[in-house]
């Protein structure tokens, strides 16, 4: 996959990769308190100007990217670029957004839900 792809746009848009967001929601809590989520997507937004640039290559398999493409307000070059293609004064700003549209690793983590009782128990049997 390329590391890099060139965008000439018509004009100044905001895009993103649909709307995703962290769930937190609990699903012991009482109703009111069970919904919780976080949006991501304002995290993830890129900003396509208007005229060539260079675009970290995960732009173009945003849907938003793919429509504007289908409408001719987007052109996409098909040639493979890296970060040495890119010129000196974009390079800076095609780091962070590649930074931005980076997929996060998800990590697990195992916590093991404790009460005051139990926690009392346990030091009560470390003294003994």
């Amino acid at each position: 996959m390329k590391d890099y792809v060139k965008i000439q746009s018509k004009k100044t848009i905001n895009v993103t990769d649909g709307l995703p967001f962290d769930n937190f929601t609990k699903k012991d809590s009482d109703i009111p308190n069970r919904m919780k989520i976080a949006p991501v997507w304002p995290k993830k937004t890129i900003l396509i100007k208007e005229g060539t640039h260079f675009y970290p290559s995960e732009v173009v398999e945003f849907d938003a990217v793919k429509k504007l493409e289908n409408l001719e307000i987007l052109t996409i070059d098909t040639r493979d670029y890296t970060i040495e293609d890119v010129p000196q004064t974009e390079k800076q700003e095609c780091l962070k957004m590649k930074k931005k549209v980076a997929k996060p690793v998800e990590l697990k983590k195992e916590t093991k839900r404790t009460t005051k009782k139990e926690n009392v128990v346990e030091k009560l049997d470390d003294k003994e």
